[in-house]
């Protein structure tokens, strides 16, 4: 199976590593394979212009915050609807017993967590899986600035899998 597909009787946690490389001329070339199976494949690609947009302009090793405003920017200019640091709730049962803060939250669909770090920190694939488990979206993209190759993860967590892990 290709690893950035989800086929309907397999769906699975699925983590994506998707790099760019910067050309003779200063610009980055994505070398992830867009095939419209994926999960919201053209919102996806929108959200990653816009963060290749961003690594262009800026480059690496600025503050998370700086990337934070950046990206806002340029998804604001797609004319994608966005929330910044919205507060995802964690639900015990039928009560709300904290909250999730990612980065963004673009279109009510893809949760988007920003580093600016030397390394994708070693914590953060489970960070962004509870952020999907906990609130029901099903895809997030994670991504560090902080290196001179811009990283993105694209991480999914389908409902099947949860049944499939739960008791």
């Amino acid at each position: 199976m290709d690893p950035d597909s989800l086929g309907n009787n397999s769906d699975s946690l699925e983590e994506v590593f998707c790099t760019g490389e910067i050309d003779s001329h200063g610009s980055i070339t994505d070398y992830t394979d867009m095939e419209s199976s994926l999960l919201h494949s053209d919102l996806t690609y929108k959200i990653r212009g816009a963060i290749f947009a961003v690594y262009n302009n800026l480059g690496f090793g600025h503050k998370e915050v700086v990337y934070q405003r950046a990206l806002a920017k340029e998804l604001s200019k797609l004319g994608l609807e966005y929330k910044r640091e919205p507060k995802l709730k964690i639900k015990y049962e039928d009560d709300v017993i904290g909250n999730y803060i990612p980065d963004f939250l673009v279109e009510d669909v893809v949760v988007v967590e920003l580093k600016s770090a030397y390394m994708f920190p070693v914590n953060l694939d489970r960070q962004i899986i509870n952020y999907l488990k906990a609130t029901g979206f099903e895809l997030a993209l994670a991504v560090n600035f902080g290196q001179s190759r811009l990283e993105i993860k694209r991480k999914i967590w389908t409902p099947s899998v949860k049944s499939a892990i739960d008791p």
